[in-house]
């Protein structure tokens, strides 16, 4: 994976294979629930018998990301036709024709000043692309314009010091609390299993 770095879609994408026998994934379309055709994106269910049974005082919730023996991961993937899992987006998070996440992992990769980069997606606008460095200091124009060549088309960026991202317990971005923070604007995706 380490020889991959730098290139479109970023390895760390790649979630590997289920575990023949104990677990096996499929992607669905998020609106019919019906299965998609391997290589095509699809809302990620899994089905083995290790997984949770409930949140902490969210059962209405956790109940409604099953379907039978299937549990929706509330993420979006590819699965190729040998069976790989690659990690798209969060379906609440879902940049149309394209991965925030693989975006991310990118500039990350190319702005070693960079402390966090999150990609938002937008309704009726282009990706908005939210980072801090670790100086405090912006990335200088012409380095984020080298930095985003070949990459989806991007709206401009926004700087914000590391402790001002809203963040869960566990340092993951709030995604949806940081995009109305900015914008305003209620998740992209559906956002029926998050």
């Amino acid at each position: 994976m380490v020889r991959k770095v730098g290139q479109f879609p970023p390895p760390t994408q790649s979630l590997g294979w289920p575990i023949p026998t104990i677990a096996k994934m499929r992607a669905v379309d998020p609106h019919t629930g019906r299965e998609v055709p391997r290589g095509d994106v699809g809302l990620l269910e899994i089905s083995q018998p290790g997984r949770c049974l409930a949140y902490v005082g969210e059962q209405d919730r956790h109940d409604n990301k099953v379907d039978g023996l299937w549990w929706n991961t509330g993420d979006l993937g590819i699965i190729s036709r040998w069976g790989s899992v690659r990690l798209v987006d969060r379906e609440v998070d879902r940049i149309r024709g394209g991965s925030g996440i693989a975006i991310e992992d990118m500039l990350l990769d190319r702005l070693p000043e960079a402390s966090e980069v999150v990609v938002l997606a937008r309704p009726d606008a282009l990706p908005a692309p939210v980072y801090s460095t670790y100086s405090g200091d912006p990335i200088e124009p012409r380095r984020w314009a080298a930095a985003v060549e070949g990459l989806p088309d991007l709206d401009e960026p926004t700087q914000l010091d590391w402790e001002n991202i809203p963040r869960t317990a566990t340092w993951k971005v709030r995604r949806v609390a940081l995009r109305h923070l900015l914008f305003g604007e209620a998740p992209v995706g559906l956002g029926n299993w998050t």
